[in-house]
């Protein structure tokens, strides 16, 4: 336990990092009262009126999770992640049972079985997963490194692979699409950063192309794959999987450059034209309120949660710590372009939440987490910045 928590990370606060995090969560909290105020129909109204029209229920609950979140991430940010990496194996595997036991346990919600339900509370352990994900990806890599080479054989490219795989195919199944692309592009991202022979990722490349076709006409169902066909092809079904990305761009193209404002009337998202308009279509809550500045705003605070984690990493004390930047930046790379992405109709549309932004303990929990990893390998490096 010593080792766990030996350092004073409250010394080394990356205060630009953590600054991106409050303030992309305050937006969520806006979007999300935004999001699920009741229309406004009514000419002149005084700004009580206007502030009765607020449901506030949900934000509310987002301001805890939000609170659970903060106290989280100083843990983790506490915790020594070079020890994470002795035990890293056990949080990975503990993780992937967890993950086989929905099949069993879990309630299905949405034609999925992704979440585990303890009274009114929901728990995705996939979400969690990603982290247990990154720890492990981080050890299995640094133990086959072969110097400054990298990873030039395939039998060492083959584990992490392996890792990922299993976890992908479970989530697949549930199935949750989405999620299960996170999980692929952090391992990705962590080998590239590793650095991988052209040989090996030739190969890699040729087998994914012969995965493909027996992934689209044997893995993914009928709606993920008339999701990816919408996506290509937008007005082939407007009326049932084009649904949601026809609204999702109304709202944001409405909101034009400045927004509607908050109190405006006739907004798409609280007439529930936009579908989930808290949850993964909060993007288009932004546009259609605060235009292209707000959703450019947004996209600069992202900029800047994503340069402080790869900066961090590379002034990280070692190769493990340099690991876990990459994982973490990353996954929520990939969130916030998939996310994005989707609401602009440029994407396919996978139910992967906007991070920080949107509503959802889970992800809000996780995502919290992911930054506490990486305060705490700011806060064991040597070098001051």
């Amino acid at each position: 336990m010593d080792r766990l928590m030996e350092a004073k990370p409250w010394k080394k606060v990356d205060w630009w990092l953590l600054g991106a995090v409050v303030a992309l969560c305050v937006v969520g909290f806006i979007a999300i009262t935004y999001a699920t105020a009741d229309p406004f129909t009514g000419g002149e109204a005084t700004f009580s009126e206007k502030l009765a029209n607020l449901n506030l229920d949900t934000v509310k609950k987002q301001v805890l999770w939000f609170g659970v979140g903060l106290v989280a991430m100083a843990f983790m940010a506490l915790l020594d992640y070079t020890a994470l990496k002795d035990i890293s194996v056990w949080i990975y595997g503990v993780n992937a049972v967890i993950l086989l036991a929905l099949f069993s346990l879990a309630t299905v919600t949405r034609q999925t079985v992704s979440w585990y339900k303890f009274g009114n509370i929901g728990f995705q352990p996939s979400e969690i997963c990603k982290l247990s994900l990154i720890l492990y990806l981080g050890k299995i890599l640094c133990d086959n490194i072969r110097g400054e080479r990298g990873i030039q054989y395939f039998t060492d490219a083959l584990k992490p692979l392996v890792v990922t795989g299993i976890v992908f195919v479970l989530v697949m199944l549930q199935p949750d699409m989405g999620t299960a692309a996170v999980y692929v592009s952090i391992c990705i991202g962590m080998m590239f950063v590793v650095g991988v022979g052209w040989k090996i990722v030739a190969t890699l490349g040729a087998s994914a192309l012969a995965i493909a076709p027996l992934m689209w006409f044997f893995v993914l169902d009928d709606r993920q794959r008339n999701r990816i066909i919408t996506t290509l092809n937008p007005s082939a079904d407007i009326g049932n999987t084009g649904y949601n990305v026809h609204y999702s761009k109304m709202a944001i193209g409405s909101g034009g450059v400045t927004g509607k404002g908050m109190f405006s009337e006739g907004a798409l998202s609280q007439l529930n034209w936009v579908p989930e308009k808290h949850t993964d279509f909060i993007f288009s809550a932004i546009g259609e309120a605060f235009g292209l500045i707000g959703g450019l705003t947004v996209i600069l605070l992202y900029g800047l949660l994503i340069w402080r984690i790869i900066y961090i990493g590379m002034n990280a004390q070692n190769q493990y710590g340099t690991l876990i930047c990459a994982g973490v930046a990353s996954m929520f790379m990939f969130h916030i372009f998939e996310n994005i992405g989707m609401t602009m109709g440029i994407m396919p549309v996978t139910g992967i939440p906007l991070p920080f932004i949107s509503y959802g303990g889970s992800s809000m929990l996780t995502n919290m987490l992911a930054v506490g990893l990486v305060m705490g390998v700011k806060a064991r490096t040597r070098k001051i910045y």
